[in-house]
């Protein structure tokens, strides 16, 4: 085997071998559009959207499906419920503070608040505590916000389970001290 043949070889070999070693490949994080190219509108759209609202609605989780589980069968016996994103919420849904709304506005304002993570997501089993929605245009939108795995759901279309947007957030601690005025249904832990 001449040099130039051994060479190629053992560059075929540690490629192969960089391919296949888990760890070694740089993770690539694909959005959404990337994987679906017919899922609009895109996330910057709906946060627009989300941003411009004039009124926003809540809805409050019911409790979380793996942490209270018992507590959770116990709540959705009850009439006052809905499923959002395939989520349960109480309702009526309630109309936020205009005090209230100015502070999630400018919550959301903030370029840092919501953000792609690299890595492991937290999994939590992402369980949504509340629900805002807003109208866009003749279209009714929903942000699912979990404060177990600091993220956001902004749901698309109702009507299909994997039609949303998913974000991170940050500043969990101050949205919560935003939402915790709509805790009225769910039972303390």
């Amino acid at each position: 085997m001449s040099k130039e043949t051994k060479q190629r070889t053992w560059t075929l070999w540690v490629a192969v071998l960089w391919l296949f070693m888990p760890g070694c490949q740089s993770q690539q994080t694909v959005s959404k559009e990337q994987t679906n190219p017919k899922k609009p509108p895109a996330f910057d759209e709906l946060l627009k959207s989300f941003r411009s609202a004039d009124t926003l609605y809540v809805y409050e989780g019911l409790p979380h499906q793996y942490e209270e589980r018992d507590l959770l069968e116990q709540e959705q016996k009850r009439s006052d419920t809905v499923q959002l994103g395939g989520y349960p919420f109480y309702t009526p849904r309630v109309l936020m503070d205009p005090t209230q709304t100015t502070k999630l506005l400018e919550h959301i304002n903030q370029p840092e608040t919501f953000y792609i993570r690299l890595g492991e997501p937290f999994d939590c089993g992402f369980h949504p505590d509340y629900a805002v929605s807003w109208m866009a245009g003749t279209s009714q939108r929903f942000a699912l916000l979990c404060f177990g795995c600091h993220q956001a759901r902004f749901l698309i279309d109702l009507d299909k389970d994997d039609s949303y947007e998913e974000r991170d957030m940050n500043r969990v601690n101050q949205l919560k001290e935003i939402m915790k005025a709509y805790q009225s249904k769910r039972p303390s832990r």
